[in-house]
Order: structure tokens, then sequence, then C-alpha cells
């Protein structure tokens, strides 16, 4: 059976026909995990990613890695099955179980790893939906060549986060490298996982946080959401369907940034005494308003807001298998914003949201909403004319530390047998109102910023342009930054 698409083009969510029973399948009876594991309720932060996600805007995270070296194909599949192991949700399809939508296990409807050694034939695979009432929440591509490979991702964000997915990508690596490393010689350390953490993911509050304040925020950040209204990014006048040479999604640009640029970032934000992730927020309103002037027919400024995810990992978290441990922290900017005052905006913001007060309220509010009253999530998501969130900026840190385990370095970088870790490329879903997503990343010394773009907005030649000049406004604080600092002197 088909599913059923709304109007707009999202998935209707109804339990399909037949009976309801849990029972596992014979193909899954064997599993390491334990049996009363499953079935396991969504949490309110997957309910949401699963209510709106939508075949025309799938809700799922894509990550490109590039290796270089000779990527041995029995090894990676082997090692693709040992990691699977290790991660259930990815293993699992959405069942309704009593009025409530829970993770049951169905490894028998894993897709198979797409391999093509031929560059000129890539897999499509990553550029469709994926339905979780049918299938499992990943999906793996290769593009196989004898000195380098390219291997593509793509997971439904109601299975996992970006550090999830990530770290799934490191467990894959180091088995790889486990697999294929030569005897006598240092191969990846593979860190243990406990899947009983999995019941922890949707936990919301630490220690000594007050759930009281936590609902009080909640409400306050809904009177913002209704009174600031923000305006979406200015559509480029050609706009149009993507080109049948483009891909739909993601519809993804790439760039890696010097490593002197990346040190100036670090030094420019430890010297204004805010996180590099508050400079990466402040230059992405700063480009959004260069943009909107250069393709806004009335150029008037606006206010705008950019949403940010935002970890809910603890210590007691850290052998978690890949899931969703994520709230979101929302950042506004005003017309009249000077770039100074909305840096300490930001700086504070941050500040109440990661390991502090407002960390649960996006996944209380809008998740609980999705959660209890699904209908009534939709039509406010489904309203044509509202922009909840301008962009989204999304940041995985140092991705050594983020893919976990142990690996020999060569030259900063991850070794795993016989390939070693060139790049991660990841992107954060983009929705209706929503056009851009930037995920940034650093690595091997360098920073990697990439941006995911509505295709029904954005060409994937206007990706590359929003992208430049994200570069370079970033660049010019810098520079500007140490040109006062010359003049100074």
């Amino acid at each position: 059976m088909k599913p059923e698409l709304a109007k707009d083009g999202r998935l209707c969510l109804k339990a399909k026909a037949g009976p309801t029973t849990t029972r596992l399948s014979d193909q899954d009876a064997t599993h390491p995990w334990p049996d009363t594991l499953f079935p396991l309720p969504l949490t309110y932060f997957e309910n949401y990613m699963l209510v709106d996600d939508r075949p025309t805007h799938p809700m799922s995270i894509f990550v490109d890695i590039r290796l270089s070296g000779d990527l041995k194909r029995d090894a990676f599949e082997q090692a693709y099955q040992k990691s699977l192991d290790r991660h259930p949700l990815l293993q699992c399809v959405v069942r309704k179980i009593r009025r409530r939508w829970h993770w049951t296990p169905a490894c028998h409807l894993i897709k198979p790893v797409k391999w093509a050694s031929d560059s000129n034939a890539r897999p499509a695979e990553g550029q469709s939906h994926i339905d979780l009432q049918l299938e499992t929440g990943l999906r793996t591509w290769v593009e196989h060549q004898p000195d380098q490979s390219r291997v593509g991702f793509q997971f439904h964000h109601a299975a996992t986060d970006g550090l999830g997915a990530v770290k799934f990508i490191g467990d894959l690596l180091a088995i790889y490298g486990q697999l294929t490393t030569p005897e006598g010689e240092e191969s990846p350390e593979l860190l243990p996982v406990t899947f009983g953490k999995l019941r922890d993911r949707g936990q919301l509050w630490t220690e000594g946080q007050s759930r009281i304040a936590s609902m009080r925020r909640v409400l306050e950040c809904t009177w913002e959401f209704v009174t600031q209204v923000p305006k979406p990014l200015a559509t480029p006048p050609r706009a149009r369907l993507h080109e049948a040479s483009e891909p739909s999604m993601p519809n993804m640009a790439s760039r890696k940034v010097d490593k002197e640029t990346t040190k100036a970032i670090k030094r420019e934000a430890a010297k204004r005494l805010v996180s590099a992730n508050d400079l990466y927020s402040l230059v992405l309103f700063q480009t959004m308003r260069r943009w909107n002037q250069l393709h806004d027919i009335d150029g008037r400024p606006s206010t705008m807001r950019v949403g940010v995810p935002v970890t809910l990992r603890t210590p007691h978290h850290e052998d978690s298998p890949a899931a969703n441990i994520l709230s979101y922290m929302a950042l506004t900017s005003f017309a009249d914003d000077d770039p100074d005052q909305l840096l300490k905006r930001i700086s504070r913001r941050a500040a109440q949201t990661v390991g502090g007060v407002d960390g649960p309220v996006f996944t209380l509010g809008v998740g609980g909403v999705m959660t209890h009253l699904p209908w009534f999530g939709r039509y406010c998501s489904n309203h044509p004319n509202y922009c909840f969130t301008t962009a989204v900026l999304t940041n995985i840190g140092e991705v050594r530390r983020a893919v976990g385990n142990r690996f020999p370095l060569r030259k900063g970088h991850c070794v795993a047998g016989s390939v070693t870790l060139e790049a991660l490329l990841g992107t954060a879903p983009v929705r209706p109102q929503t056009a851009v997503a930037i995920a940034l990343g650093t690595y091997g010394g360098h920073l990697f910023i990439n941006a995911n773009c509505d295709p029904y907005t954005f060409s994937n030649k206007d990706a590359r342009a929003f992208l430049d000049l994200y570069i370079e406004t970033l660049e010019q604080l810098v520079d500007e930054s140490q040109q006062v600092v010359k003049k100074s002197a």
C-alpha cells in the first residue's frame, strides 16, 4: 500500500492495514540487544521528526565521507552489518501500538549498500524520501575507485541526530579498520555501547534542573514565536525546480576553509569572550541580510530567526547507541540590531540553553504538541505563509571527537586499515520556508562548511553562491578585527 500524501506533499501517517502484533519475524529473531528493549515508544522529539516528514522535504540527515586508499567491498559490507548491530534504532520501523508510535525491529527490511565502481554511475539511492513504516531509517551508497571512494549516508532524523549518525560512521570505520589492518600494525579501538541507554534518550532534565522553570520558559518562548514572526530568505529571481543535472536532496554545496583562517576564527571568538558557534550564528544573520539586499525587491530589513540544534547529551549518554538526544534553540535578529548587541544576545541565549534551563524547551513545546496533538501540529506547520525559522545552523564540532573510538592518525586524519578519512560532510534537513541549513565541522585543522538548500527555491548554483557569501562574510569579520588590532598597535 502506497502512503497517502496531503496536498502540501506531507506524508499522511496512518497505521498500515493488517495485524498489529509486535512479534518479530523469523528474520529478526537473532539480534544482540535484549528482547525486552522493544517495542520502544517514540520520544517527543522523535514524534516531531516523524510528523513533520514530507516526501518533498524529507526529514533526513545526509552525510558524505571521502576516503583515500582502496576500500575493500567485502570488508566494508561485513563492517556495515556489525556496526548496525550496535545501533538498534537504525534497524527499526515505526508501528502504532495502542494509539502511540513505537520503534519495532525489522532487520529484514534493511536495504543493502549500493555499490558503484563507475564514477559516471552514481547511485541515486539517497535522493528520495524514507517511509519509516515501510523501511528502516538508513540508506548507504558507495562510489568506489581504486585509490579513493565516496560513501553517502541518508539517516532518517527520527532515528538519530547528527552526532548519533557520525558515531555510527565512526563505528563502521573502526570495525572496517580492524578487519583490514595488516597484522602487527596499529588498528582502531572500538569503544562499547550500552543498549539500555536508549531508554534514556528522551531524558529532558538533568539533576538540579527545575521542571517548573522549564515549563514557564515553554510558555515564554511560545509567546516569542507568536509575536516575533521571522521572514524567509529572499527567493532568487530565476528560482525554479532543480535541473535534471542537479541533485534533488540534498541540494548541497561544500567548502573547506584554510587552517590559518580557522585558527583566526577561534582567536576572534576568544577575544570577544564568546564561542566560535556564536560567531558562526552572527555571520549567518549578516549573510542572510546581505542575501536579501541582493535579491529582495523592497530590500527592507526584517526579523529573522535561526534554529540551532542543541545536544542534551550528558556523561550518562556517552555509550548510547545512535539516537536523538537533542533539542533546539531559537536565535532571533531584529531589523535594527547592532552586530555587537546581537552577538551578546546570541551568547546569552546559548548560555541559557546549552546545559541550562532552556535546553528542553523546544522538545517540550513543539515535540509535546506533535505527540499529544498531532493534528494541531500539522495544522500549524502547514500554514503556507508562516515562517517558523529562516535558516538552520548546526555544528558537529571536532570530527575526530564526534566519530568516537580511537584511530591511528596520519597528519591529523583517522586511519581505518586500508583507507584514511579525508573529509566528513553533513547536512541538516530543510523545510518549506526554511530554505537553508548550514552545517559546520572541524577536521585536520580545517573548517568544513556545507550548505543544504531547498531545491524548490534554490538551484545548486544559488546554493554555492549563498555559501560563498557566508564564507566571505566570515572572513571579513576576522579580517576587519585584525585590521583594527594593527591600527591600534
